[in-house]
């Protein structure tokens, strides 16, 4: 990312937290972009577990620009892997409050998921 940065050719950067090396790594990509006067906009298509994660980045970096809210995230399935369910209200995300990352498994529908079943 560091050349499209430095070569100033793009307005707004979408790193994947979970691609992108983690947290630590996302934060200071963040940081790099803040330097360009670049806006962030985390990649999120992933599980209710991502979204937590990229709420709490969005909420710590001063060049935040919108949250993405991919269509799996309506999905009844995704929806329910976690007790917490974070979804728009009136056309903004709310950030969990919660300790930690704000989300937690739910342990009865991943028990009950053939998708984690151990042959």
């Amino acid at each position: 990312m560091r050349s499209y940065l430095e070569e100033q050719t793009i307005d707004i950067l979408q790193p994947d937290i979970g691609l992108c090396g983690g947290v630590t790594e996302a934060k200071k990509i963040c940081d790099y972009a803040d330097m360009y006067d670049v806006q962030i906009q985390a990649h999120v298509c992933g599980g209710p577990v991502a979204t937590a994660v990229a709420l709490h980045l969005e909420t710590a970096i001063p060049n935040f620009f919108i949250h993405e809210h991919h269509t799996y995230a309506l999905k009844q399935w995704n929806r329910e892997l976690c007790i917490q369910d974070y979804q728009p209200q009136n056309g903004y995300m709310v950030v969990p409050e919660i300790p930690g990352i704000g989300i937690e498994l739910n342990d009865e529908v991943l028990a009950n998921s053939k998708a984690f079943e151990i042959l």
